[in-house]
């Protein structure tokens, strides 16, 4: 399935503009009720609006033909999401230890009341949108539409368990347990931001593993190997190789195949129809393809 760069383009402006809007409210409410976990709520959201102009940018940059980029220009999408998580996990981190100081320095008084009320309404809207965003994502089959929901699912998670957090905060203070209701905001942050970080890990090695070509396994690297065997042995072919690489939309499939001396497909015109069914048996990819298809008849040219 090709991307669709109209649906990209929509879904980064939708995800630019709720993130900016949660921008503004999060930091301006984080500083009024002392929530250092809102603060930064606030703080992701403004990251967010950023990196979502920045893949904006890019969807369009990369739609422009330009002969500069003699394979197309695929890597950037990788490059992005590997750029995106980075700052993600930089902020993560700082979080983290920022909620260490606070918890050091005593923890946070907070306005317990209005963070509750914050957090359940900036809940269900982070959630609202990431299902209407998650929507699109098959349609588009885009890498950073993939990035941006993400990064709305997390908010959503975030942002309930922040929730549950305060609600424990608020029962302590009824319980007369005052002295530790203000480590629970600190608290919440640390535990919130060792669940995140495991996401934009993943994440980057993922986007490295296609900026360095490495032989990246999809969902359906079997179904193509089995494919690419079944059409062989039908014309005689000695010897299959398959190397397949993913950057962004793109796969890149190079097949090699050894076949005999006296091989009875010698044309051009036989091995383009071999080359052809190949295509169509790879046409359930939901990919964009690359594909590279060559006959030799000895082996050491196709290891």
């Amino acid at each position: 399935m090709p991307k669709d760069p109209k649906i990209e383009r929509f879904v980064l402006r939708v995800s630019v503009f709720a993130s900016l809007f949660f921008a503004i409210a999060g930091i301006l409410v984080g500083l009024w009720l002392s929530s250092s976990f809102i603060l930064f709520d606030g703080v992701y959201s403004f990251l967010s609006v950023i990196m979502s102009w920045i893949s904006l940018r890019a969807g369009v940059f990369m739609l422009t033909a330009d002969k500069r980029f003699p394979f197309g220009k695929s890597t950037i999408e990788p490059f992005i999401i590997l750029f995106q998580y980075g700052v993600l996990l930089f902020v993560i981190v700082n979080a983290f230890l920022g909620a260490i100081d606070d918890i050091r320095a005593g923890g946070n008084d907070l306005v317990l009341g209005g963070a509750l009320a914050y957090l359940t309404v900036s809940g269900l809207i982070t959630f609202a949108i990431y299902r209407y965003l998650k929507s699109f994502q098959l349609k588009a089959n885009s890498g950073l539409v993939t990035a941006e929901v993400v990064q709305w699912r997390l908010s959503a998670v975030l942002t309930f368990s922040a929730l549950v957090g305060y609600l424990i905060a608020q029962i302590l203070v009824w319980l007369s347990f005052d002295a530790i209701a203000p480590y629970i905001d600190p608290l919440m942050l640390m535990l919130i931001t060792l669940w995140l970080v495991r996401t934009p890990l993943i994440e980057m090695w993922t986007a490295i593993k296609e900026l360095i070509d490495m032989d990246t396994e999809t969902p359906y690297s079997k179904q193509i190997r089995l494919t690419v065997l079944q059409i062989a042995h039908q014309f005689d072919v000695d010897k299959t190789y398959v190397r397949t690489t993913k950057s962004g939309n793109v796969l890149f499939l190079e097949i090699d195949l050894v076949v005999p001396r006296n091989y009875p497909y010698d044309t051009i015109a036989d091995q383009d129809k071999i080359r052809q069914q190949l295509s169509d048996a790879l046409a359930f990819l939901p990919y964009e393809k690359w594909l590279t298809v060559s006959f030799t008849h000895d082996n050491r040219w196709a290891e």
